[in-house]
């Protein structure tokens, strides 16, 4: 598996039109991948202000949730 590249992140973010938000709204992006982003990618979600999400870092939060409960 690769990690994401940029032009991924420029697709999702065009498209993001599509999903009609409603005026009132504040459009936030998360993009979640499982072998992580290139360099490049995390420059083009910083554009956005995007949250990344990669496998490391769900693996990483489940397992400290584990330990507290």
């Amino acid at each position: 598996t690769t990690p994401v590249g940029p032009a991924v992140i420029r697709e999702l973010v065009a498209k993001a039109p599509l999903l009609d938000p409603a005026a009132d709204w504040q459009v936030r992006y998360a993009f979640f991948a499982r072998a992580g982003f290139t360099p490049a990618a995390q420059q083009a979600a910083q554009q956005h202000h995007a949250l990344l999400v990669d496998l490391a870092i769900v693996d990483a939060d489940l397992r400290r949730a584990l330990v507290y409960n």
